[in-house]
This record gives C-alpha cells, structure tokens and sequence, in this order.
C-alpha cells in the first residue's frame, strides 16, 4: 500500500522478493491519459480529489490533511523515473489508467498477466 515513486523503495520490495517470494513480480503503473510523459499535472489533480473525497477513509493521508497539496507536490518532485535496467528486475510492466472505475482497471491488469502467461487461464469479464 504504498506508492513507490522511488528507486530505493522499489529496490526493498524487489530483494525481498527475491529472497523468499513465490511467484513472479509485476509493475503496475497508473497513469493519467492527459498527462504528457514525465508530468504528473492531471494525476496529481486527480489525486487530490480522490484524496478529499475519501475524507477519513486512510489512515495517514485524510482529505482535510494541511498542505494536502504541497505533500502531492513534493511526492511528484521527487518521482524517480523506472530505468530499463531496473525493468529488467520485472516479469511484466502494466500501464493503466487511472481514470477508469476499479473492476476494468483488474480486468486489464488480469488480462496482462494472462497474456504474458502469468496467470492459469480464464476469462476476466466473468469477474
């Protein structure tokens, strides 16, 4: 539950999987479809709605949190961009997007996952 915008979290995550975990690791990207490459303007507004809308619905980051949008800020600043060596550490790389409602966004991640054979065969929209 956490965002992973840097390479040392990802880099924890990774060596502990590696060292114990079963299965294969997956990235999964959310993206914004208006948002250009490497900008992060519509995510970020996005975000804060959801953020607000949720109200107390998380334990550390509530929608009436001061400076809520100087924390998105400075979480975008200090994004760390996914090199190709670092790719290289996943089975798979999905990009969704996050405009779309909950179950299409499962429905593609699975879709991904069945297509790079990941997952045993069947079919997502019986979700």
């Amino acid at each position: 539950d956490k965002i992973n915008s840097m390479r040392q979290h990802r880099q924890e995550i990774l060596t502990a999987m590696q060292s114990g975990g079963i299965g294969s690791t997956i990235l999964i990207q959310f993206v914004h479809p208006d948002d250009l490459a490497g900008r992060w303007d519509h995510a970020l507004a996005l975000c804060e709605s959801r953020i607000k809308n949720r109200g107390q619905g998380h334990r550390t980051l509530m929608g009436n949190t001061p400076k809520l949008k100087e924390i998105l800020r400075k979480t975008v600043a200090d994004v760390q961009a996914v090199e190709e060596e670092e790719l290289r550490a996943f089975a798979v790389r999905i990009e969704v997007d996050m405009t779309q409602e909950p179950m299409m966004l499962a429905r593609q991640v699975i879709s991904s996952l069945l297509d790079h054979g990941l997952l045993p065969s069947f079919d997502p929209d019986e979700l």
